[in-house]
């Protein structure tokens, strides 16, 4: 038997086959635009299932497609789209990064508490969060309000299209932001800011609980049997979590792409003075602890540009130049750190001269962004660290990370999103527990061992930032 795991993010699906082992069989992508002006962020629903059915296809050109009989999803967080009452999208899904209802937040916040809308969600009132985006359209749009049957994100529209259920999970509930996930159950005071009923809504199950079989429609456009039986997926953050093997209260998670997330498993909610997001995990009894390390990976984007080397070519030359203690390269171009709460950081380059060059620019931005995870890491209480990401591929960058932080650093690799996704079909077809199944489907992967102490530059840039909030500005 084999299991199909689906990745659906902001950009882009990808689809990976595997067998009971965690053996990759067969793997497929496909893309689809954001429309966005850096403000409004929206994108076709309709994209995600066409884009999924070309990523599956591609992936069953190397398998057998008759025993693939087992799916799941991971999927993008805080994108919603509303529909009608045949399933049909009436307009773009507005995305998690779409920032269009910030005064709405602002008006959620304050009305029902910020310290209470924290403890109850897990998050503060953001503008990615429903109860500020659907006000904004009830101002700006207020016929497709009107005109809509269902409030859906991502993998209830996609769960909706491949089974006819409309079902969420616990995680990706979390990440509307209307969600008790204490009490487990839609809170009815977010829900009137919101001007939503739960019936407007998708319905809640546990992750991996059977959500369907595919309708013929679905098997056709994705090339697999009727047979195929759906398992309701997880948040990306939460599938990368168990498909990279961080699954112990202690693990946490360091997705190094774009924008470096912190992703903890805890025994408990882990609420904080900088509003960690919290939720349940889909491992029975732990919880999830996410916060955003943003611009970590912008920055390096940004000095390949400026550089006009590619980010491969700057890892080569700074893994050759040792570290300049007087050197700093703070990467906030995107904006400040959950580590740096309201302090109006702005990147800034500190202690260059005339000897230094674009290489140890590169290095001094890899050891900053790793203070950086150094400072996050303190909130979660981190024994074992898995990185995983683009930079995660850089033995330079990652070897920091390892010395910064003092903890053995393991790589993941491959699509790690669709490969939990992938064990949660094969927990529910298998009749096991997910923790069995993330056990045996997941490898070991390289391990890297801390070989030296970046403490006395790690103290002068935690001093030279609580000395310079606010007033670092690029040269």
């Amino acid at each position: 038997m084999l299991y199909l795991g689906l990745d659906v993010g902001t950009t882009a699906v990808k689809a990976l086959i595997c067998d009971a082992a965690g053996h990759i069989c067969g793997t497929g992508s496909a893309g689809y635009p954001l429309h966005s002006d850096g403000v409004r962020s929206e994108q076709d629903a309709r994209d995600w299932y066409t884009a999924s059915a070309r990523a599956v296809r591609q992936a069953l050109t190397q398998v057998d497609a008759s025993e693939v009989c087992a799916m799941s999803l991971s999927t993008q967080g805080g994108t919603t789209v509303p529909l009608d009452a045949s399933g049909e999208p009436l307009r773009y899904a507005l995305t998690w990064m779409d920032a269009r209802a910030a005064e709405e937040a602002a008006y959620v916040q304050e009305a029902y508490g910020a310290d209470a809308f924290y403890h109850t969600t897990g998050w503060d009132a953001a503008a990615f969060g429903d109860p500020c985006k659907l006000r904004w359209l009830q101002k700006h749009e207020p016929e497709v309000c009107r005109a809509a049957r269902y409030w859906a994100t991502t993998p209830a529209y996609m769960n909706l299209k491949l089974t006819g259920n409309c079902a969420v999970d616990p995680t990706n509930a979390a990440m509307r932001l209307l969600y008790d996930f204490r009490a487990g159950t839609w809170d009815a005071r977010l829900l009137e800011y919101a001007g939503v009923t739960d019936t407007q809504l998708p319905t809640l199950l546990p992750s991996g609980a059977y959500v369907g079989t595919l309708t013929r429609e679905a098997a056709d456009a994705f090339g697999l049997t009727g047979r195929v039986r759906v398992y309701n997926g997880t948040h990306d953050q939460y599938c990368a979590s168990l498909g990279c093997g961080s699954r112990e209260a202690g693990d946490v998670l360091l997705s190094a792409g774009t924008t470096w997330v912190l992703m903890a498993v805890t025994e408990r909610p882990m609420y904080t003075a900088s509003r960690v997001g919290v939720g349940r995990h889909a491992l029975p009894g732990l919880y999830g602890a996410i916060a955003s390390l943003v611009g970590s990976g912008t920055s390096m984007e940004w000095l390949s540009q400026l550089t006009g080397l590619t980010p491969q070519e700057l890892d080569v030359g700074a893994a050759q130049r040792r570290s300049e203690p007087g050197l700093f390269f703070y990467p906030f171009l995107a904006g400040e750190s959950f580590t740096h709460r309201g302090e109006g950081l702005l990147g800034g380059i500190e202690g260059l001269t005339l000897r230094h060059d674009r290489y140890d620019l590169a290095r001094a931005l890899m050891e900053c962004v790793a203070f950086e995870v150094k400072l996050g890491l303190r909130e979660f209480d981190a024994k074992r660290l898995v990185m995983v990401g683009g930079a995660a591929r850089s033995e330079v960058w990652s070897g920091i990370v390892a010395d910064v932080t003092g903890l053995t650093v393991r790589k993941g690799s491959g699509d790690i999103c669709a490969l939990g996704a992938a064990m949660i079909a094969a927990a529910g077809e298998g009749g096991y527990c997910l923790r069995r199944a993330a056990e045996e489907m997941t490898g070991e992967g390289e391990v890297i061992l801390p070989q030296g102490s970046y403490a006395e530059k790690y103290e002068r840039y935690r001093l030279r930032l609580a000395n310079l909030s606010g007033t670092l500005q690029l040269p």
